[in-house]
């Protein structure tokens, strides 16, 4: 009767023990599924992604700020496997209003035709230039092109209930820029 209520324990204490490995390996599978159902829907949004990724999963991805990433590791001597995050940020400035081109003195040349100096410049872009007329063919010569963009990327932290019980509110991202719209893409490596 003892050896029974031994060998019912010792099958209660196995079946148990088995049945916590299954769920603890549940666990951990759904938790990846999760991740990569997220990731995928992180990729198709327009501005704000937020991937974490496995390096394979990286390897495996065909995106263009992968490209530039890999570009920028390879350049600096970077390896990937080193790489713990990374932040791209793409800007796109595009102005569709008319603006006012300034013309400055004009210059008669010796050969006949006249260069006229012009230029525009904003809070965002500008250039500097010259226009090189010759009765009915005229070019524009541009010497000088500047851009000028501020970016600003801010992190929040967790945020926890009591100060330390459970999180309410996770990390977040938002970026703002004076000029243009912003893309950015943040990435979390993990083993």
């Amino acid at each position: 009767m003892n050896n029974i209520k031994l060998y019912l324990i010792g099958a209660i204490v196995l079946l148990l023990t088995g049945l916590s490995l299954v769920l603890h390996r549940n666990s951990i599978l759904k938790k990846d599924r999760d991740r990569q159902t997220e990731n995928l829907a992180n990729i198709t949004k327009e501005n704000e992604r937020q991937l974490v990724l496995k390096l394979d999963d990286y390897n495996a991805l065909n995106a263009k700020w992968k490209t530039t990433l890999d570009s920028t590791l390879k350049a600096n001597d970077i390896a990937l496997k080193r790489v713990k995050g990374a932040t791209i940020i793409i800007t796109q400035y595009k102005d569709t209003g008319s603006t006012k081109i300034v013309y400055k003195d004009v210059v008669s040349l010796p050969d006949g035709s006249f260069k006229i100096p012009v230029g525009f410049d904003s809070q965002c872009w500008g250039f500097k230039g010259e226009i090189l007329s010759k009765d009915q063919s005229s070019t524009l010569k541009i010497n000088e092109k500047t851009a000028n963009n501020s970016i600003q990327l801010v992190v929040t932290k967790d945020r926890y209930f009591l100060g330390f019980l459970w999180r309410t509110r996770k990390a977040d991202f938002k970026t703002f820029s004076d000029c243009g719209q912003v893309d950015i893409t943040k990435i979390d490596f993990v083993k």
